[in-house]
């Protein structure tokens, strides 16, 4: 009740709602730890792609 006295859209404000006794959000995650994960979860878009075309290498 509170958010919509507020004005807040909650489908929005779930994502950034915590509570204190979550286990999930009890530590603070620091920007190294962040970086680090995208890093190894993503994969480059420049990343050579096989292609059925006929290469001339001149």
């Amino acid at each position: 009740d509170l958010l919509k006295k507020l004005g807040v859209a909650y489908q929005r404000a779930k994502f950034f709602i915590r509570c204190e006794d979550s286990p999930k959000f009890q530590k603070e995650l620091s920007s190294s730890f962040i970086r680090q994960q995208i890093l190894t979860q993503g994969s480059s878009k420049y990343v050579q792609q096989l292609s059925p075309q006929l290469s001339l290498g001149f």
